[in-house]
């Protein structure tokens, strides 16, 4: 019956949606996951591979909750199903934080399956052997070069940056050279957690053990996430910052607030960010920081130190905030602004291995 202008046609089971399917035009069809004789995840196969025009309207709900790892890795096969019947797609990338292995090991069958050319990135797991049609990614930026170089029918050739070394020796020469003698440590503020966790699992270890509200390692785990102990990397998009306020993409105040405070330990020496542009994200992200970063960068020299500022832009010209703009005004006030969070995060490295080598 018409309920808001829209007429809604209601079945018991997955069989049955598929007769009613047959019978009715439909603009989008909610399902259960689970469901008798055909659960949620068969039906979208049936019609991913039937009627594929209606694969990529379904909407998915359940009210399991027990576990629900399962659950995710049940929605991403069923969406490189859908790529798999996707005549416009040309090359699959799957980028995931480290899943259970069962869940890996299907996740590659299932991209082998689909005969079209994959990429695979599990953030935090080592790479396995390339195989046929597929590749795997050492990093967010790898993946997306690889992929880019697969749907354009040309090689990838592997690297750290994208700019001339000479340019990036006389980047680390210049940000290492103002340091004061207790100045060694690293701060990583960021408000993506996924960029965080790669700028964490590219650093720990290499500059020294790396302490973060991410951290697998117990030991590592700040014991007050709002205080940073030497190496320090902070998500500032986990619960305990967004309790009571908007996330640090939407309301930048509260990484405002850390980066001022971070110069109060006389021993931080490079401030690694990122800025995530499109929709919702802060209108203008890197300008909303500017001040908080100028101030901070003046606390160290006024006190015979420096601050270098390493950051990355996520992001394309054709998002609002625009790409070169928000580029631009980061330099402005000399932060280094890299092409990606990997090389950011590279930078950050050979600047803090130049200072231990002093």
């Amino acid at each position: 019956r018409p309920r808001d202008d829209h007429e809604v046609v209601r079945v018991s089971s997955g069989r049955a949606a598929l007769a009613a399917l047959g019978q009715h035009p439909v603009d989008l069809i909610i399902s259960d996951l689970r469901m008798p004789d055909m659960d949620g995840p068969s039906l979208y196969r049936a019609l991913a591979s039937e009627r594929p025009e209606l694969a990529k309207r379904i909407l998915f709900v359940t009210g399991d909750t027990l576990n629900i790892m399962s659950l995710i890795g049940v929605m991403m096969l069923m969406g490189i199903e859908a790529l798999k019947y996707d005549p416009a797609t040309k090359v699959i990338v799957v980028i995931s934080k480290p899943p259970a292995d069962e869940v890996a090991k299907k996740v590659i069958e299932a991209l082998g399956a689909t005969g079209k050319p994959t990429v695979a990135h599990f953030i935090g797991m080592k790479p396995g052997a390339a195989r046929e049609g597929l590749r795997y990614a050492a990093n967010l930026e790898e993946a997306a070069g690889m992929a880019v170089a697969l749907a354009s029918g040309k090689g990838y050739t592997p690297h750290t940056y994208t700019i001339p070394e000479g340019e990036v020796q006389e980047i680390v020469a210049r940000e290492s050279k103002g340091f004061s003698s207790k100045q060694r440590y690293l701060r990583g503020l960021f408000t993506g957690g996924t960029l965080a966790d790669e700028a964490l699992l590219l650093l720990d270890g290499v500059i020294g053990d790396i302490y973060s509200n991410n951290q697998s390692k117990t030991s590592l785990v700040p014991k007050d996430p709002h205080v940073s102990t030497k190496h320090t990397i902070v998500d500032l998009g986990d619960d305990v910052f967004t309790v009571g306020r908007p996330h640090p993409m939407i309301d930048p105040s509260t990484r405002e607030e850390r980066i001022v405070a971070e110069t109060e330990d006389p021993e931080v020496a490079v401030m690694l960010l990122d800025v995530v542009l499109g929709y919702g994200s802060h209108d203008d992200p890197a300008g909303a920081i500017l001040d908080s970063l100028s101030k901070a960068k003046e606390r160290l020299r006024s006190s015979g130190g420096y601050l270098s500022i390493v950051a990355s832009v996520t992001g394309t010209e054709r998002d609002f905030q625009n790409l070169s703009a928000q580029r631009a005004k980061l330099e402005s006030i000399g932060c280094i602004v890299m092409p990606s969070n990997f090389q950011a995060a590279m930078l950050a490295r050979d600047i803090l291995q130049r200072v231990g080598s002093k």
